[in-house]
C-alpha cells in the first residue's frame, strides 16, 4: 500500500553455475525500477456576484473560478448553476489542451438579469481524475435585493395652547424595509435641536430592520403651526430613503363678546317696560362652550338664544352671532349689567360684561297765581 508517489527499486544477483565469472567476478547482478504515481486529486469552486446589493429589477454578473487543488489531471469539467448556467468552456485559464491541469483555475461568468428577490445562488462542478473518478465542489453566492423603507410618526403634547406655552414633539422612526439604514438626518422646521432618545438596540449606528427610533424636542410657540418633520437616511446602495410626519398645534386666542341696548333709555310710568338685548359674538379663533348670559336685573326673564348667524349646535363658532332678550319693568333709573360666559376648547373659562342705563322720569309742573290789589272800585285795575 502506498500513500506517495514512489520510484520502485529492484535488484538481483546471481552465481554462474562455473562459480566464476568473466573477468573473474564471482556474482552476476542487474537492478531495475517501476515508478508508481499516488495521485491526490482536488477541485475546488469559488463563485462570487457582483453587485451582491442591489434594487429590485437589476442584472447582477456571477463569477465562477474552477481549480485543480491537486496533483492531477481533470478532464470532463462540468460547471452547473440552475439559476443562471454559463458557457461550457472557460472564459479563461486553460492552457488549450481542454485538461484542468493541477494549479490552473478556469474562469466563467454568467449574467442574470431582472433580479427581483433574494437569491442564494448554488453553482456545482465535477472533474474526473487519471483513475477515472470523480472530484466535486460546491459554492454559494447571495444576491441581497434591498427594499429599503422607513416610516415617520410625530405627536404634540398638548396639541391646543395660549400663545407662548410650550409643546413637546415626540417622533418614532421605524425601518420598515429589509435593509439597515444609515447616517440618519432628521430636520424639524419649527423646533430644534431634535435629541435622540432611545431605540438603537444592538448600539451599532445603524437603523436596523424593524428598529424604532425615538426622538424628542421642545419649543414655545405663538401662532397655529404645521410642524413638519423630515428623516433623511441612506441605504447600503447609498442611495437616499425619505419620510415625513407633520403635526398641528393650534394656538387658540378665544375671546367672546357681548353688547346689550335697550329698546328704551327713558321710560315714566305707568309704561316703564323695558326689553333688553344681548348680541353674543365670538370674535377670537377658538370655538366657545356652555355659552350663556347672566343679568343680575333681569334674570329670570332671559330669552335665547336666537342665533343670528350660527348653525345651532349650541357652540358658539367664531364669527357665530346669538341674540338674546329680556324684558322688564324699570321703576328707578337703572345701570344693568350683562356678562356673557363661555369655556374655550382647554376648558378655560372666558367673559365680557356690557351695561346699558335707563332713566325713569316722573314729571310734573306747578303754578302760583298773584294780584297786585285784591280790593279795587269797580272799573279799576289788577295785575295778575
Amino acid at each position: 500500500a502506498l500513500t506517495s508517489d514512489t520510484t520502485n527499486l529492484a535488484s538481483v544477483v546471481g552465481t554462474p553455475s562455473s562459480g566464476t565469472t568473466p573477468l573473474g567476478l564471482p556474482d552476476v547482478s542487474d537492478t531495475d525500477t517501476a515508478d508508481v504515481n499516488v495521485i491526490d486529486p482536488g477541485i475546488n469552486l469559488e463563485k462570487s456576484v457582483s453587485p451582491s446589493v442591489i434594487n429590485p429589477g437589476e442584472d447582477v454578473e456571477y463569477t465562477f473560478l474552477v481549480s485543480n487543488t491537486g496533483d492531477d489531471p481533470l478532464t470532463n469539467i462540468v460547471l452547473t448553476d440552475a439559476n443562471c448556467q454559463p458557457g461550457s468552456t472557460p472564459e479563461s485559464g486553460d492552457n488549450g489542451n481542454g485538461i484542468l491541469d493541477p494549479g490552473e483555475t478556469w474562469v466563467y461568468t454568467c449574467t442574470k438579469q431582472n433580479v427581483t428577490a433574494d437569491t442564494p445562488n448554488t453553482a456545482d462542478v465535477e472533474g474526473i481524475d487519471s483513475k477515472g473518478g470523480t472530484e466535486t465542489d460546491t459554492a454559494t453566492a447571495f444576491v441581497d435585493v434591498i427594499n429599503p423603507d422607513m416610516n415617520v410618526s410625530k405627536v404634540a403634547d398638548p396639541t391646543t395652547i395660549y400663545a407662548g406655552d410650550t409643546v413637546t414633539y415626540t417622533y418614532q422612526v421605524t425601518n420598515t424595509g429589509d435593509a439597515p439604514l444609515s447616517l440618519i438626518v432628521i430636520v424639524d422646521n419649527w423646533c430644534s435641536p431634535v435629541t435622540y432618545i432611545s431605540g438603537d438596540t444592538n448600539t451599532d449606528g445603524l437603523l436596523d430592520p424593524g428598529e424604532v427610533w425615538n426622538y424628542e424636542c421642545s419649543t414655545t410657540l405663538s401662532q397655529d403651526t404645521t410642524n413638519i418633520f423630515t428623516v433623511s437616511a441612506l441605504d447600503p446602495l447609498q442611495q437616499l430613503v425619505e419620510d415625513q410626519a407633520s403635526a398641528d398645534v393650534d394656538v387658540i386666542n378665544p375671546v367672546i363678546n357681548v353688547e346689550k341696548s335697550a329698546d328704551r333709555t327713558v321710560v315714566q310710568a305707568p309704561d316703564n317696560t323695558v326689553v333688553y338685548t344681548y348680541v353674543v359674538t365670538n370674535p377670537g379663533d377658538d370655538p366657545l362652550t356652555n355659552v350663556g348670559v347672566t343679568d343680575l336685573d333681569c334674570s329670570t326673564s332671559i330669552v335665547g338664544p336666537v342665533y343670528s348667524v350660527g348653525n345651532s349646535d349650541t357652540i358658539l363658532e367664531p364669527g357665530e352671532v346669538w341674540t338674546y332678550t329680556c324684558t322688564m319693568p324699570v321703576t328707578q333709573d337703572t345701570t344693568n349689567t350683562v356678562t356673557a360666559s363661555g369655556d374655550d376648547s382647554k376648558g378655560n373659562p372666558v367673559d365680557d360684561n356690557d351695561s346699558e342705563t335707563v332713566n325713569v322720569v316722573n314729571p310734573s309742573i306747578n303754578v302760583e297765581k298773584n294780584v297786585d290789589n285784591s280790593v279795587i272800585l269797580a272799573g279799576g285795575s289788577v295785575l295778575y
